[in-house]
This record gives C-alpha cells, sequence and structure tokens, in this order.
C-alpha cells in the first residue's frame, strides 16, 4: 500500500501521498528532480482526465439528454401496477414544474407534486383526433399466369446438375 501511494499517478503525474500529505515520501527508486505542486494545474488535469473518461465512456454506452425540461407535458411511470399486462406509464399527464439534473418536480391536473427521476417519465405527445385520410386501393390486375388459375403456390424449375448434361438419366 505504500508503494501504491508514493508512485506517481498517470493523471496527475505526482504520487497521491505527495497530494495528501504535501511533501515528498522516500522510496527505493531515486528521483533527482523535485517537482514544485501547483493545487490549480493539479486539480485542472484531473478534471480533464475525468472528463475525457466520461465523454469516452457515454459515447460507447450511448448515453443522451433527457429530453424534459420545465413545463413539459409529461406521462409518469406506474410504480405500482396491478399486473403485468397494465400499462407502464400513468394515462393522465404531468406538468413539470422544476428539474435539477435528473430529478424533476411534477405536478398533475389533481394539484399532487411529485419527484421523479428523469428515467420514469416519458414526454407525453398530444394525438390528434382527426383520422388520417387512407386513399381506396386501385384495382388489382390479375395476371394470366397458370399458376394463380390453379391456386397453387408457384414452384421452381428443377433440373439436374450441368455434370449429370454429358449423361443419359
Amino acid at each position: 500500500m505504500y508503494m501504491y501511494s508514493i508512485t506517481p499517478h498517470s493523471t496527475t503525474g505526482v504520487a497521491p501521498a505527495n497530494l495528501m500529505f504535501g511533501r515528498r515520501f522516500r522510496d527505493l527508486i531515486p528521483h533527482v528532480q523535485d517537482c514544485t505542486l501547483d493545487d490549480g494545474e493539479l486539480r485542472d488535469k484531473d478534471w480533464v482526465a475525468k472528463y475525457q473518461a466520461k465523454e469516452n465512456r457515454d459515447k460507447r454506452v450511448g448515453a443522451r439528454e433527457s429530453p424534459v425540461d420545465v413545463g413539459d407535458q409529461v406521462l409518469m411511470k406506474n410504480l405500482l401496477p396491478q399486473n403485468k399486462l397494465s400499462s407502464k406509464f400513468l394515462p393522465t399527464p404531468a406538468t413539470v414544474v422544476d428539474r435539477i439534473g435528473n430529478s424533476v418536480t411534477l405536478k398533475t391536473s389533481e394539484g399532487q407534486v411529485y419527484k421523479r427521476n428523469t428515467s420514469h417519465v416519458r414526454p407525453f405527445i398530444q394525438q390528434s383526433n382527426v383520422e388520417a385520410h387512407v386513399p381506396e386501393p386501385a384495382e388489382l390486375e390479375v395476371s394470366s399466369g397458370t399458376a394463380n388459375m390453379t391456386g397453387e403456390r408457384p414452384q421452381r424449375e428443377r433440373r439436374l446438375p450441368k455434370r449429370f448434361d454429358d449423361y443419359l438419366v
């Protein structure tokens, strides 16, 4: 454990013991240079390394920001479903009152206030009651093929492989 704490860290370039105690500890490897500790510079290097690691991880797992903002209508997850066939989300929308990080505060139409994680809410998309105009299908032309007249399924043409062309079978 001692050797770990006095070994320079790859991110900061300084041993954790040096950062914690503010002095250099003796070890088996001699060092010629004596580094001065600039706390601000070390914090910046550490922050950059952590940020790059976070970006790489987010890119690898496909993480994305939640589309929920203050004032949006959302559906809350049904945390107490009756059975496995019941809906995953409650049918009545709620309004987002406040958002801090991954936490959202919701207010329902009855005036109840809930606090939920953003993974437990989905944006509410208002469905229009206007039915879409579906055009009538055009009359289908019936081909004069023999397969359609007999009512059987079409069959592929069967023949012997080319290697048997030289022989009488």
